[in-house]
């Protein structure tokens, strides 16, 4: 009995595996139909997919938005690490041009009314750009989510036509073979256009500049 569940442990692995594989193999299949060119002919749609590599359509689908939301991570990051260097030398050469407006290239006396009067300056400047930094942090905070709420009804969108081409081709086909004109099938169900999320001028810009002024502080 302990040989026969063992056997039957190890077939399960086996099949798990095995399973895992045609995953794998049906998203490189995906990957390979997204990068060919239009000119090659129609590209194979994801259920199309999961039926050749006898995969569940569901499961091939999550795996794919997987892959393709980090894709997308990484393309931020990228993003975002070459806008904060940017941020940071233009952060620096900020620092040195303040301390040239103080100091104009010369000794200061520290206890002038001059030299006060020119920190006061540079002291309101920073407030009055802090007074603004949680109004555009708000702002930036519903764009977010406007983005990624358009994002996630875009894909269900997607998918939804998918399903709705194979539908419609097995309607076709079925009404082919019953002796109808093609000019009498159902139409192509129509994709629809993604909503849009206004961008504010200047977003990611402002955004990486907050954030080096938060590590200032």
């Amino acid at each position: 009995m302990v040989s026969r569940a063992k056997s039957d442990r190890v077939k399960g692995h086996e099949n798990s595996r095995k399973k895992e594989l045609n995953v794998r193999a049906a998203v490189g299949e995906y990957e390979r139909e997204q990068a060919k060119p239009e000119s090659f002919g129609k590209k194979k749609s994801i259920r199309t997919i999961a039926t050749d590599y006898k995969v569940a359509y569901g499961t091939l689908y999550r795996r794919i938005q997987i892959l393709e939301e980090a894709n997308a991570t990484m393309v931020l990051q990228n993003m975002g690490l070459k806008k904060m260097n940017e941020a940071l030398h233009e952060r620096e050469e900020k620092a040195a041009t303040d301390r040239a407006r103080l100091f104009k290239g010369k000794a200061q006396c520290l206890s002038s009314d001059e030299f006060h009067a020119a920190v006061k300056e540079m002291e309101d400047g920073k407030k009055a750009k802090e007074a603004g930094k949680e109004a555009k942090k708000a702002l930036r905070e519903r764009r977010k989510q406007q983005r990624e709420d358009v994002e996630k009804e875009w894909a269900a969108m997607k998918a939804r036509h998918d399903i709705a081409l194979e539908e419609r081709q097995r309607e076709c086909d079925q009404l082919t073979n019953g002796g109808v004109r093609k000019k009498d099938h159902p139409p192509k169900p129509k994709l629809g256009k993604k909503s849009k999320v206004p961008v504010v001028e200047q977003e990611e810009d402002d955004e990486e500049e907050d954030l080096m002024d938060d590590e200032e502080v």
